[in-house]
């Protein structure tokens, strides 16, 4: 699952509320996601590999992710969900690509 979000509302994890979200399937290791007709702006992207295809970042008991997980620019990790304002990047005209490192 790939979300793209336009405001931190629901980021990292509320895919519901974002501005466009994309399934894709990984292969060899990787992943791609193709968001269409998106207006230049600032945006974040978090994704996260739902091994059990239930749609729902697997969270333990304290909350910490119990599924792979990445989002843009890939900001160090912490005890807490990545902050929107951390996470934000330009889109411009034209194609342009963002790549996410996921953490297991």
């Amino acid at each position: 699952m790939v979300a793209l979000y336009r405001h931190a509302t629901g980021f990292p994890d509320e895919y519901k509320r974002a501005y466009k979200v994309v399934k894709t399937v990984i292969i060899n290791g990787s992943a791609k996601a193709h968001f269409k007709d998106i207006v230049p702006g600032d945006y974040a992207v978090s994704a996260f590999h739902d091994e059990n295809g239930d749609e729902i970042l697997d969270k333990n008991f304290m909350g910490m992710p119990k599924e792979g997980y990445g989002v843009s620019i890939n900001p160090e990790r912490g005890m807490s969900a990545p902050e929107f304002e951390k996470s934000l990047f330009k889109v411009k005209e034209g194609k342009q690509t963002v790549t996410i490192k996921m953490v297991y």
